[in-house]
């Protein structure tokens, strides 16, 4: 009918809805008349903080090493997506995302791994 009803752009005023997000279906949209008005009802907190990459290494020292006859050890932890703080009132809509129905979101992924040298 008016789109996903799983989506906040379903929930508009009906008598059976009277608190609906969104005004009632009108088709004088576009003549100028009440919904033409300017209005900041549908202005939403689009303001978001993402931790988008992250690398973290540590090298043993080599002292520590010595008896194992390895000259260098390093691990590390790397990261991507890891983290995002968004206001945006849908569900699950990324706040980076574009126009348009199709959404793929971001993927995070992690990555660990061990740098040995003999």
């Amino acid at each position: 009918m008016w789109g996903n009803p799983n989506t906040k752009n379903a929930d508009h005023w009906t008598p059976e809805n009277p608190d609906g997000y969104f005004p009632r279906p009108k088709s004088d949209i576009a003549g100028g008349g009440e919904l033409a008005k300017k209005q900041t009802k549908y202005l939403q907190d689009a303001s978001y903080l993402r931790l988008k990459n992250v690398t973290l290494g540590y090298t043993i020292p080599s002292q520590l090493l010595k008896k194992a006859k390895i000259r260098n050890l390093r691990v590390y932890f790397s990261g991507e997506n890891l983290l995002t703080f968004h206001h945006v009132e849908v569900k699950g809509n990324d706040p980076e995302k574009f126009g348009g129905d199709v959404y793929y979101p971001f993927q995070r992924t992690f990555s660990f791994g061990v740098n040995i040298g003999f």
